[in-house]
């Protein structure tokens, strides 16, 4: 807007003057026409041996006045719209005493017109160095010649007029910054809700403000969030209620499968019977992640992720840890370091072993957990990520693989404003990459 105003601002002065130019040139032009028009009039009727006098007479400075037997000035078409509009308002006043033949024109001025014109009137100067010349016929045939310098007052670039202008453009963009500003800043709290539902879906609705519009965007925007509020907690139900449910058959099952006299038969069915279970309980941990009302606090991200590799290492498993001694973090503890844990049992189970490396930089924090397995066929890098998908489909799940370490650990870390990818490492082995926000300025 403001730079709107700046370009259209010079471009509305320069068609003013334009206009203020041609105003004042027919204005001052009007005041000639009446007085020749007049003293035509007056001669015309004055007996002949007075003209000769009253013409010196009214010969001076700002008029310039000759009696001929010819006309002193031969006509031609109108070059200009001010021209035009200058005959036009002569021949009205010419009507007013009577028809009478006449010559106009419209000229540029000589530098000798205009320094006698502008003689004595030092305030006054031509702004377009015109002349205005016009011949009439008299009742005997003699032509009256008049010759004038159309005068103004100075520039109209004075320093009143500067001053008036900045007036104008300080407080039109004045004006311009209270508005935008009414209009920015519900955008603005709209932007960082919409932010905020990503992570979390229980905030607070967003408070409606400022126009109308906006304020529609806002209730649009709340009963959105209401509705995804609703859907996910009808969901988390769902899953909650029918693993819950499953577990009294399984357990009614497992005791039965207990009295089966064939022992094959009966390791069998208590293998199919330890799946069950594993899906139902890796589904109600789905439930709950999805559930979660961790509240965010302030960690130690570095020590975090370091006791879990230390605590997975201690229990013998080829886990190791790099990265910064100490990055102060806001997150929720208890998610993200279950989330951690599926990528490093993914990275142990599938590829031998995990190296984690922490990594702090301007644009975010990056958590990497590599492994030296086989990998993943590029086209299902992200279709890892759905439930209950597993690449070797043929795996037992006795190994505790049911496809939903990846969907909750992408679940968890989206909570957290972050993104959960795999890559294959040119030198082999799986990369998970886990991308979060930058972490907050520190209070210390």
């Amino acid at each position: 807007m403001v730079l709107a105003l700046l370009i259209s601002h010079p471009l509305y002065i320069a068609v003013y003057i334009s206009e203020h130019s041609i105003t004042v040139n027919l204005i001052d032009s009007e005041h000639v026409l009446e007085r020749i028009v007049t003293l035509t009039h007056l001669i015309d009727n004055a007996p002949a041996r007075e003209r000769d006098k009253m013409v010196a007479f009214a010969d001076e400075t700002a008029l310039h006045v000759t009696l001929t037997r010819t006309p002193a000035v031969s006509e031609g078409p109108p070059d200009s719209l001010e021209e035009n509009l200058l005959r036009e308002s002569f021949r009205q006043h010419l009507a007013r005493h009577g028809d009478r033949d006449f010559r106009f024109q419209f000229i540029d001025a000589s530098p000798e017109a205009i320094r006698h014109a502008t003689r004595g009137a030092s305030e006054m100067r031509p702004v377009a160095p015109k002349m205005l010349r016009v011949s009439l016929r008299l009742a005997d045939g003699d032509w009256m010649n008049f010759s004038a310098v159309i005068l103004r007052p100075q520039s109209i670039w004075s320093i009143r007029f500067i001053l008036s202008m900045l007036a104008t453009t300080v407080s039109v963009i004045a004006v311009s910054v209270i508005v935008i500003r009414r209009i920015n800043i519900p955008l603005r709290h709209f932007a960082h809700a919409a932010e905020r539902l990503g992570t979390n879906i229980d905030a607070p609705p967003l408070p409606a403000g400022g126009p109308r519009e906006i304020r529609q965007v806002t209730a649009a925007f709340n009963d959105m969030q209401l509705r995804i509020r609703r859907l996910l907690e009808d969901r988390r139900q769902i899953l909650a209620a029918v693993s819950h449910d499953l577990r009294t058959p399984i357990t009614l099952i497992r005791l039965r499968a207990e009295f089966i006299d064939n022992g094959a038969e009966r390791e069998k069915m208590l293998i199919t019977l330890d799946e069950m279970e594993l899906m139902v309980t890796s589904i109600l941990e789905f439930a709950r992640v999805d559930a979660a009302n961790e509240p965010v606090r302030n960690v130690d991200l570095a020590a975090l992720i370091r006791s879990h590799c230390d605590d997975m290492a201690d229990l013998g498993r080829p886990v190791t840890f790099r990265g910064p001694d100490r990055l102060p973090y806001k997150c929720r503890p208890v998610s993200f370091r279950r989330a951690l844990g599926n990528l490093i049992d993914n990275a142990v189970k599938h590829g031998g072993r995990a190296r984690v490396a922490l990594a702090a930089r301007a644009d975010g924090v990056t958590v990497t957990v590599d492994d030296d397995g086989p990998g993943v066929p590029d086209a299902e890098l992200e279709s890892v990520f759905a439930p209950f998908y597993r690449v070797d489909r043929s795996r037992s799940r006795q190994r505790g693989s049911v496809g939903l370490g990846l969907s909750v650990a992408r679940q968890v870390v989206a909570a957290h404003g972050g993104e959960v990818t795999l890559s294959n490492r040119t030198e082999g082995g799986l990369r998970a990459t886990v991308t979060l926000p930058p972490p907050p300025a520190s209070d210390d």
